[in-house]
């Protein structure tokens, strides 16, 4: 997100939109089992990591445990380190 963009969302919008986009991760993360799923986690992971103050830590600590979680899928490492956090 822009500087503009980010000044024009209240902290309360920018909390409402990080906890949603980190929900919705967390779900998808759970039931991931192709490179399509694993890509769409990361997509999701890169937009988190774009919004509001705290996506960025959030992107990176929620990538870090999904990692941690699924040791044994470097599919998954791989599309996710396609992007940075």
């Amino acid at each position: 997100m822009d500087k503009e963009t980010k000044e024009l969302l209240s902290k309360l919008q920018c909390n409402e939109i990080e906890t949603v986009i980190f929900k919705e991760i967390q779900h998808v993360a759970a039931y991931a089992n192709t490179r399509d799923d694993y890509a769409r986690v990361a997509r999701g992971l890169h937009l988190l990591s774009k919004t509001c103050e705290k996506g960025q830590l959030d992107a990176r600590r929620l990538a870090a445990k999904i990692l941690r979680d699924n040791p044994r899928k470097p599919a998954y490492r791989e599309e996710i380190e396609h992007y940075e956090y």
